[in-house]
């Protein structure tokens, strides 16, 4: 296939996957009875068949979706989520979602199996994980974490969202329960789950958002495993204190 195909094919999954993510944005403002205006959903539509057409059709596909967005974001400010759906959008007009981002994006599987051409559209980075290639941890003593953090007061906290979230050491839940314990002796500048801290590229990815905030830090407390631990480390240069040990 010549480089220029591979390119337009590229761009199509990217706006199609776009799409898709406002879509299931458009389903979520009508679910909770915000008003939209009328020709958002038939502007999508057209958007729609537009990337069914091919790359020929795909950038105005993609000019008719920045008018779309815009549109959307005006009405998403009254959402609680605002900011997972701001994150979602800015990943999907840059192609940087993972599948696991892309599946989990609620209306997502339902559209799915309505639109085929949408299975065509999930993006090729992230990680598929199996219980063979998992990493066991356990969280360790509260105790222990506060003595490795006496010297740090300000922290960002990540955690895992492959192995530990899977077996409950260092998901959003985890996460959520240590800035708990933690906020009253610690200043947390933020806390998230990134999808894998011990995979270089999504690490890198998903730190960019990150820089600056990590830049202000004193150290980051990681839930997840040992190899996730020497990443951030590696790609931050900052201290990174362990909140989990690795078994296997």
């Amino acid at each position: 296939m010549h480089s220029g195909s591979r390119r337009n094919n590229a761009s199509v999954k990217r706006i199609g996957g776009r799409w898709g993510v406002l879509e299931c944005l458009c389903k979520t403002l009508y679910d909770t009875r915000l008003d939209l205006p009328s020709s958002i959903r038939s502007d999508l539509e057209v958007a729609r068949l537009m990337i069914e057409a091919g790359a020929g059709r795909a950038r105005d596909a993609e000019v008719l979706l920045d008018w779309v967005e815009s549109k959307l974001r005006e009405k998403a400010v009254f959402l609680d989520n605002l900011s997972y759906w701001e994150g979602l959008l800015r990943k999907a007009k840059r192609g940087e979602l993972t599948k696991r981002e892309f599946k989990e994006t609620p209306f997502m599987k339902a559209l799915l199996e309505e639109h085929g051409f949408l299975g065509h559209c999930l993006p090729d980075m992230g990680i598929e994980q199996d219980e063979q290639s998992m990493t066991l941890t356990e969280q360790k003593p509260l105790e222990e974490i506060r003595i490795m953090l006496r010297l740090c007061q300000k922290l960002v906290i990540l955690g895992c969202g492959l192995c530990a979230t899977a077996t409950k050491t260092g998901g959003e839940e985890q996460v959520e329960e240590l800035v708990i314990k933690l906020k009253s002796e610690k200043v947390v500048l933020r806390s998230t789950v990134i999808e894998s801290p011990c995979d270089i590229a999504v690490a890198k990815r998903d730190l960019r958002d990150l820089r600056r905030t990590v830049a202000e830090a004193d150290a980051i407390l990681a839930l997840c495993c040992d190899k996730g631990v020497q990443m951030l480390g590696k790609l931050t240069e900052k201290p990174v204190v362990p909140a989990l040990n690795t078994l296997t």
